[in-house]
């Protein structure tokens, strides 16, 4: 979704939450409370997430069927294809 995200992990009470960045459009998502029996469905979790973010941020997430993306407010976004494709981790040390 939108090519590359950037990730860095950080903890606030003990648990691991996760800052997504994408530099391409300096958007950005957090996921909270990540644990290792989640990693397996991580796409999923960021998919669900990212798009309840472009709605809360009121951005017209109307799929457009015959072109296989999204209509935004000024531009277009390509539909997702179900996998995180280059995201880069850097850990916080505590």
């Amino acid at each position: 979704m939108l090519g590359k995200w950037n990730a860095t992990v950080f903890y606030i009470n003990r648990r691991k939450n996760w800052l997504l960045f994408n530099p391409q459009t300096h958007y950005s998502v957090i996921l909270e409370n990540i644990t290792a029996k989640e990693l397996p469905n991580i796409q999923e979790k960021f998919r669900e997430e990212f798009l309840l973010q472009l709605v809360v941020d009121g951005i017209d997430i109307t799929q457009n069927k015959s072109t296989g993306s999204w209509k935004t407010s000024g531009s277009t976004l390509p539909m997702p294809t179900g996998a995180l494709w280059g995201i880069s981790m850097r850990y916080c040390i505590r």
